[in-house]
């Protein structure tokens, strides 16, 4: 569905025609760029049954006109998907520029699984959300209560911990299917390699010690809080992350084509800031995964090979300890992922080091008049490359957590 508001410039008065695909919120910021003057105005959509178009808009600034008699510039644009800027493209509306380039069927696979979990999270995501609350606190009689709210068959009548920390785990990963199926197709083989480490019947004694000991580690169940605290910023950013999931998809024949694309709502700051924490808090969790690597491997998580490949900055003086690895930076944190060819393989994709570093500064700001994030030396990166990359951030989260779910398991595993 696609709306049409004639508004006026506050800056040089240009009488424009917007032209706005209808979301599927109930609020739907976006902004626009005034053709003649370059400059952005922010505004909502509304959605509202009261009005002849079924929808409000309002703006930050500027007039909204009684007809569009007089408009030099039509605007097309639409709040959740990526659109052109050009001329030549105008005619035809976000969804057909990407079922274009992208085919019908694979638009509307897209659209359908946008819409599930659209559904989960007005459905059932304030339920997920209590029950979280109530298995980080170890409430378990709020936690049982709240987990027969989700599911309605196969539960156990009498839970071990164990269970629940399985359930949780699966349940998270149910409702993100549809967001998994978006994004790269890693995170079923980098939860099998998680799984095999753990599933080593000659060190399963020591496996489970190890557990124990972390289990009982306070900086361990903040881990596991912050990244689900993390899962509830994605929600939050959906629209922004799906329209990178979008954009991750176009074929190598269509790069020039994305290249031209602007995203005309502004998340950038929200989108920063949830980046650079996914980014922080997986590097912290490799604390526990190369330590339960190493007690797979050699029967201690403070027994550590020759480094993989040279360090960062440092001599490669063999390692002696967990606490010497937590004291590493990130990029050497990240070298010991070698051990896991397939995590290694995957890793650079999610994070990009150079990236984290340049939008850590605060200089970095999106400039919504050409869609590039201006950096504090001056060079440019286009906006929604940042946003195709920080879509990825998904599987990291889920693949750690389902790391630390094994950790919890083996912990509480009553023979």
């Amino acid at each position: 569905m696609v709306v049409r508001y004639a508004v006026q410039c506050p800056g040089c008065n240009a009488k424009i025609l917007l032209r706005l695909g209808v979301g599927n919120d109930q609020q739907q910021p976006f902004f626009y760029v005034c053709g003649k003057c370059r400059a952005a105005t922010k505004g909502v959509l509304s959605l509202n049954e009261l009005s002849k178009t079924g929808t409000e808009l309002k703006l930050e600034d500027g007039q909204l006109l009684t007809s569009d008699e007089g408009c030099t510039q039509t605007i097309h644009l639409h709040p959740d998907f990526p659109g052109t800027p050009d001329e030549t493209e105008l005619d035809k509306s976000a969804f057909m520029f990407h079922a274009s380039i992208l085919g019908i069927d694979e638009i509307v696979a897209f659209e359908q699984k946008i819409g599930l979990f659209d559904t989960f999270v007005k459905e059932d995501w304030p339920a997920l959300r209590r029950l979280t609350t109530y298995y980080m606190n170890r409430d378990w009689g709020h936690f049982d209560s709240g987990l027969n709210v989700l599911i309605s068959d196969g539960i156990p009548k009498n839970m071990s911990e164990m269970m629940r920390h399985d359930f949780i785990h699966k349940i998270y990963d149910h409702a993100f299917l549809p967001f998994i199926s978006l994004g790269p197709p890693y995170y079923p083989n980098m939860r099998a390699e998680c799984n095999s480490i753990w599933g080593a019947k000659d060190t399963i004694q020591s496996m489970v010690a190890y557990a124990v000991r972390e289990y009982a580690n306070p900086e361990f169940v903040q881990l596991q809080r912050d990244l689900f605290s993390l899962l509830e910023l994605y929600i939050d950013l959906r629209r922004t992350i799906a329209a990178g999931l979008l954009l991750d998809r176009y074929p190598s024949t269509a790069v020039e084509k994305r290249a031209t694309l602007r995203l005309f709502r502004d998340d950038f700051v929200s989108l920063r800031d949830f980046y650079i924490q996914v980014f922080e808090q997986c590097h912290r969790a490799l604390r526990y995964i190369v330590g339960a690597v190493n007690m797979s491997k050699r029967g201690d998580e403070n027994k550590f090979p020759a480094w993989p490949s040279p360090p960062y900055g440092r001599p490669p003086a063999q390692l002696g300890s967990m606490g010497a690895f937590s004291d590493l930076v990130n990029a050497n944190k990240r070298i010991w992922l070698k051990m896991l060819p397939v995590w290694d393989s995957h890793w650079d994709e999610f994070f990009d080091r150079s990236l984290r570093n340049d939008i850590g500064h605060a200089s970095v700001r999106h400039r919504l008049s050409d869609g590039a994030l201006e950096r504090s030396n001056g060079t440019l990166l286009p906006y929604l490359d940042f946003v195709r990359i920080a879509s990825r951030s998904l599987i990291p989260l889920l693949a750690v957590l389902n790391f630390m779910k094994m950790h919890l398991i083996f912990a509480t595993h009553k023979p």
